[in-house]
């Protein structure tokens, strides 16, 4: 079975924590720690009411996809179309 994440929504409404971690499958501190460093705005009221924003939100997670690690350039060399020269150094 295939299971669709849910999506926001067009508004840009406030979106709890608790509710950002459940919509995206993570922990609500994954969300904190991401706060924290500065790659998610929240708007808060005093310590503990904090809200996100439905477009901060897909901004993070857009920003957030990483290339896995095997996938480096490479391109052939002239001389010999059978070598590979990779762009890591």
């Amino acid at each position: 079975m295939i299971v669709k994440p849910k999506q926001f929504g067009t508004d840009d409404a406030l979106v709890s924590r608790r509710e950002v971690a459940s919509r995206i499958g993570c922990n609500p501190k994954t969300v904190q720690r991401a706060e924290r460093r500065g790659e998610l705005k929240a708007v808060k009221f005093n310590s503990r009411f904090v809200r996100y924003r439905r477009s901060d939100i897909e901004a993070w997670i857009a920003n957030s996809i990483v290339m896995p690690a095997g996938l480096a350039l490479v391109r052939m060399d002239e001389k010999n179309p059978k070598k590979k020269i990779s762009n890591a150094h």
